[in-house]
């Protein structure tokens, strides 16, 4: 909701390596539907690049239907949202004139078999967190997911980290409930 503040989804990057291209970019994904409050948390797109005339590429930030209102109920709901997304990956490229596209955020999607993140899968991208690993604190949950495209250079050795606290309890009461993930991606 345009008023809540406590669900909020963030970038950070070393501006000694990245350098943010232009502003944000607010996805033009459809919300509207008689069941589902879709995309309630917005998903919006940035670009970066490495340095001139080498890698850049757009990061797509998100944050999905969670699981409070049921199991099922979040699952067809993050299915239609991976949809409505996937339905404007080409309004990404064409606003940014960039094919390079990593998603990343909080999926809450419970497992790499779900359909949301298969219609990422079917829709070229390669999910770093096949193998389900949690970055939830206290939880095996795999909510947290990092999309690359197939069969990319950049993106080749890409894999998905997460950076665990030393003090999970201090972590989750002054930053989050989910630890920060990162993937490396190569400059070329």
């Amino acid at each position: 909701q345009a008023n809540d503040k406590s669900q909020l989804c963030g970038v950070a990057w070393d501006s000694k390596f990245l350098t943010l291209e232009g502003e944000p970019f607010k996805i033009p994904v459809d919300s509207e539907d008689a069941t589902f409050n879709l995309w309630d948390r917005h998903p919006h797109a940035v670009k970066f690049r490495a340095q001139a005339g080498k890698t850049d590429f757009v990061l797509i930030v998100l944050h999905m239907k969670s699981n409070v209102d049921g199991v099922d109920f979040g699952r067809d709901q993050r299915e239609m949202e991976a949809q409505r997304l996937r339905q404007q990956i080409d309004s990404v490229k064409a606003h940014f004139a960039d094919s390079d596209i990593v998603i990343a955020g909080d999926t809450n999607c419970l497992d790499g078999d779900e359909k949301a993140v298969r219609e990422f899968v079917n829709a070229g991208f390669r999910d770093l967190n096949a193998a389900d690993r949690g970055a939830f604190v206290g939880s095996t949950s795999p909510f947290d997911r990092i999309f690359v495209p197939k069969n990319q250079n950049e993106v080749k050795y890409s894999r998905q980290y997460v950076l665990m606290a030393a003090d999970a309890d201090v972590h989750e009461d002054q930053l989050s409930a989910h630890y920060l993930v990162l993937t490396p991606i190569k400059v070329l």
